[in-house]
């Protein structure tokens, strides 16, 4: 049963663009889904001699998303290409409306990832208009071999809410991961104990004590509740929990590294979520500096249940 029906690939021509499509191939390799290959050509046609030229990179783009097309093939994967007549962000909405695709792959420019791509990019009008969860993709400057075989290690960064725990729900209803081990991440503030001027002595050591013990108390209780959410909510596959001390932007990014996660998948929070991240969020800090692929699941954006309805996801990411 094929549960992500279409990915699409937005592709200009560049190296770096094409970095987005081993992501996608990796989701399309464990789903079955269909890879949509999409590019925009702007078409002037004001006069004879700029409808010829607008011809001549329609044909362009045309025969390059071809070639890429029957690359994929022979690499065993399904995909269709598509010219839109508009601008790059313009042809990737198009496309993904018309097409009613399930998942948008696309790579941001920079060594910085979305630092450097956040003003006037592609990345970023996708980002703020797509209602479609989208694969985000940092490029590598000098890019290695990509793997294309499904994820192995998916880390999902929980924080106690029912909004972040729909990511454990989009994967299971999609089928993403079944046999990748996912890691259930609970990231939790240390307690700062309170300033007490003059304080000194037995007195301050309790404070201090206090504090300790109190953040403990949070790991313990945060361990506990990671436990119960995956034995609710993860269906298949081997699955883990690690609860740490830390402020979340960095820590989800250390336990990205040290946990070796190939995709990290999130939920952004309300309607305008993709707004959101991009203002002081910590899923604005991960964008910045994840070196691995971001899942991003829109927040009221609607998603079909296992049982054919449809609910709102969301997260305070």
């Amino acid at each position: 049963m094929i549960m992500l029906h279409t990915i699409l690939v937005p592709l200009d021509g560049s190296p770096v663009a094409e970095q987005g499509l081993a992501p996608a191939c990796r989701l399309a390799r464990e789903t079955g889904a269909t890879l949509s290959l999409v590019r925009g050509v702007f078409y002037f046609a004001v006069d004879s001699k700029n409808r010829e030229a607008d011809r001549v990179a329609a044909r362009e783009a045309k025969g390059y998303l071809g070639t890429m097309r029957d690359r994929l093939a022979r690499d065993g994967f399904a995909a269709r290409t598509e010219v839109v007549p508009c601008d790059a962000v313009g042809a990737i909405l198009f496309a993904a409306d018309m097409q009613e695709v399930d998942l948008i792959s696309i790579c941001t420019h920079g060594r910085g990832g979305l630092s450097h791509a956040l003003v006037g990019s592609v990345a970023e009008a996708v980002l703020r208009q797509a209602d479609t969860p989208i694969l985000i993709t940092r490029a590598l400057a000098e890019p290695a071999q990509q793997a294309t075989a499904p994820y192995g290690t998916i880390l999902v960064p929980l924080d106690g809410t029912p909004f972040a725990e729909a990511a454990l729900a989009y994967l299971a209803r999609e089928r993403i991961g079944d046999d990748a081990e996912l890691i259930l991440l609970q990231v939790v503030a240390p307690v700062v104990p309170p300033y007490v001027p003059g304080l000194m002595g037995d007195a301050a050591v309790e404070i201090y004590n206090g504090a300790d013990r109190e953040t403990q108390q949070r790991l313990v209780g945060a361990e506990a509740y990671l436990q119960a959410t995956g034995t609710a909510l993860r269906r298949t596959g081997p699955w883990r929990t690690r609860a740490m001390l830390g402020v979340a932007g960095p820590a989800i990014l250390a336990a990205a590294t040290s946990e070796s996660a190939d995709l990290i998948v999130l939920v952004t929070h309300g309607r305008h979520g993709l707004d959101r991240i991009l203002y002081g969020s910590v899923a604005r800090e991960l964008l910045h500096h994840a070196e691995v692929p971001m899942l991003i699941l829109p927040g009221e954006g609607t998603h079909a249940t296992a049982s054919g309805e449809h609910r709102a996801v969301g997260s305070t990411a």
